[in-house]
């Protein structure tokens, strides 16, 4: 089996590559487990155990942002397992293009006499690294600046390479000012600029893709954010009596859905 996981994730509980020997080898205190299948024999018990369950909060879900940003997803890889022998093998993963940073690749391999396991770190990070810094969420009429640091990873490109960042919003939001700019940025060293977007009457999740190029070069990067309404969750109670069959209730606030 091969793993391949960023950094940043593991470093998060300092997980360490599973060392089978140490597993299987290791000093097990006398314990006892218990176990029911009740929920496999009777289906409705484990209804009944839920409505009897105490507690709540169950309501706060409703108050939760309906209007949620997009992110992407964490970068891992699980090959599953593979049959392996004195041959050579080829395993390949396509590393996401808005990743940078070190991946930990991890290897354990199991046979009927022996076990083992292994790791790496392999260092990834494509022509240019885009580091955008944007809002997580905004409002209907806001507007906002939001940084971008460029930094240029070109071999051979010299101390005034000349690199071109876009742009590009989605229908939440929209550019104030030029959304291509020129920089010169000498190979190995960054730098960074601000643009200023307005937010649009769009709801949703709102994104921003930037694209820095050089002589057909590209890396791209994109930012999200929640686009959602000024106001807090509310619940408007009416009451009120009629004869007729039905009667029209004016709703005198702005509604969102």
């Amino acid at each position: 089996m091969i793993f391949a996981v960023d950094q940043g994730i593991l470093q998060v509980t300092d997980y360490k590559t599973p060392n089978p020997l140490a597993y299987f080898f290791r000093k097990c205190a006398l314990g006892v487990e218990t176990a029911q299948i009740v929920d496999l024999i009777i289906p409705e018990f484990s209804l009944l155990r839920s409505l009897s369950a105490f507690g709540g909060d169950g309501g706060e879900v409703q108050r939760l942002n309906p209007f949620k940003r997009i992110t992407e997803k964490p970068v891992v890889f699980w090959s599953g397992i593979l049959d392996a022998d004195a041959t050579a093998r080829e395993v390949t993963y396509n590393v996401p293009d808005f990743f940078d940073g070190t991946l930990k690749i991890m290897a354990v391999g199991v046979s009927s006499e022996t076990t083992g396991a292994s790791d790496r770190e392999a260092l990834i990070r494509g022509p240019f690294v885009i580091t955008p810094s944007v809002p997580v969420l905004a409002a209907p009429e806001d507007e906002f600046e939001a940084g971008v640091t460029v930094a240029n990873n070109v071999e051979g490109s010299g101390p005034n390479a000349e690199i071109e960042l876009r742009a590009e919003t989605s229908a939440q939001l929209s550019i104030k000012g030029q959304a291509t700019q020129k920089l010169k940025i000498a190979e190995g060293r960054e730098q960074s600029v601000t643009l200023r977007f307005h937010v649009n009457d769009t709801l949703g999740s709102g994104e921003i893709k930037f694209t820095a190029s050089r002589n057909g070069t590209e890396t791209h990067r994109r930012a999200t954010l929640s686009v959602r309404p000024p106001v807090p969750y509310v619940t408007d109670v009416r009451s009120d009596n009629f004869k007729k069959g039905s009667a029209d209730v004016p709703i005198k606030r702005a509604i969102y859905s």
